[in-house]
């Protein structure tokens, strides 16, 4: 069974929110939590005079729950509760690890409970945040779970961030898991960007709308191109290699990377000890890596 919680938006603070009910808004102490529990909640904004608020549950509102302590990370942490008359329902998992960890062995501890309302317009109030206690358990609960936070991205928002560093990928074409035009791309967004490593060479792809033809490496077309319907095609960004051979001993090595900037390197000989050299970078595209001797050996982008 759901415990009601009713919070006075009108309190004169946080600390004073909770109340007894929409028609006894007298504060009152919050319950206790035990750690492993997963209780469940039905939360109320009333006014202080009697009555639920009219923001209470309204379409366009969102509830966030939180335990822990003040200036950390939360230990618990829920913002799906779904709307019922007047306000919200939901539980919050109280097996995490940041629980744990906070309590560690010792039979109880005080921590905040926070209570946060964000509007249709996305600004965020926060109407509850009082100090309650939460206990060890006796009876053992299943092992904890990663502590959910406030903060993430979907799949195709993380895509569309960062560069994907695309492991598995040996080859740029012939289909399947290990070349990039096996890469399903009928439910990515253009825009997005994988780096593969192909014989020590890092290319970097950015997924293009186009009906170019295949053009390796420029081009890349996926498997599932399909005129009309998912015209994309990977489109070379960046090429470089990881690594540069010389197998002809000298006192300089030159190196044109084709970074666009200058990047940090590191020289081995040919037994691979490491080498002391002066790098030179003539431009944001090539260096010069001077010895003190003739060697043969490589140089590694850092």
């Amino acid at each position: 069974m759901a415990q009601n919680i009713y919070i006075n938006i009108n309190a004169q603070s946080p600390r004073d929110a909770f109340v007894l009910s929409e028609v006894f808004p007298v504060p009152i102490e919050m319950f206790v939590l035990v750690l492993g529990d997963q209780p469940a909640f039905n939360i109320y904004l009333v006014d202080g005079a009697g009555a639920f608020d009219a923001t209470s549950g309204l379409a366009g509102y969102s509830l966030r729950m939180a335990v822990g302590l003040l200036g950390q990370t939360e230990a618990a942490f829920q913002d799906s509760f779904t709307t019922i008359p007047n306000g919200w329902t939901g539980s919050i998992a109280l097996n995490t690890s940041g629980m744990s960890e906070l309590l560690n062995s010792a039979d109880s501890l005080r921590v905040f409970l926070e209570i946060e309302v964000t509007d249709p317009s996305g600004n965020r109030r926060t109407y509850g945040q009082q100090d309650i206690e939460i206990r060890n358990q006796v009876i053992s609960a299943a092992s904890v779970v990663p502590t959910p936070t406030p903060q993430f991205f979907t799949q195709n928002e993380t895509f569309d961030r960062f560069v994907q560093n695309r492991s598995a990928i040996t080859g740029l074409i012939g289909g399947g898991v290990t070349n990039l035009d096996g890469i399903a791309t009928v439910e990515l967004s253009v825009g997005q960007m994988v780096a593969v490593v192909i014989s020590s060479t890092l290319y970097v792809y950015q997924l293009t709308s186009s009906t170019s033809a295949e053009n390796v490496p420029t081009v890349v077309r996926p498997d599932d191109y399909a005129g009309g319907s998912n015209q994309k095609v990977w489109l070379l960004k960046l090429s470089a290699p990881f690594t540069k051979q010389f197998s002809v001993a000298s006192s300089t090595w030159t190196w044109n990377h084709g970074l666009g900037f200058k990047p940090m390197v590191e020289a081995y000989n040919a037994a691979f000890e490491k080498l002391l050299v002066y790098v030179r970078h003539t431009d944001d595209n090539n260096l010069e890596a001077v010895h003190l001797y003739n060697e043969s050996g490589w140089l590694f982008i850092r």
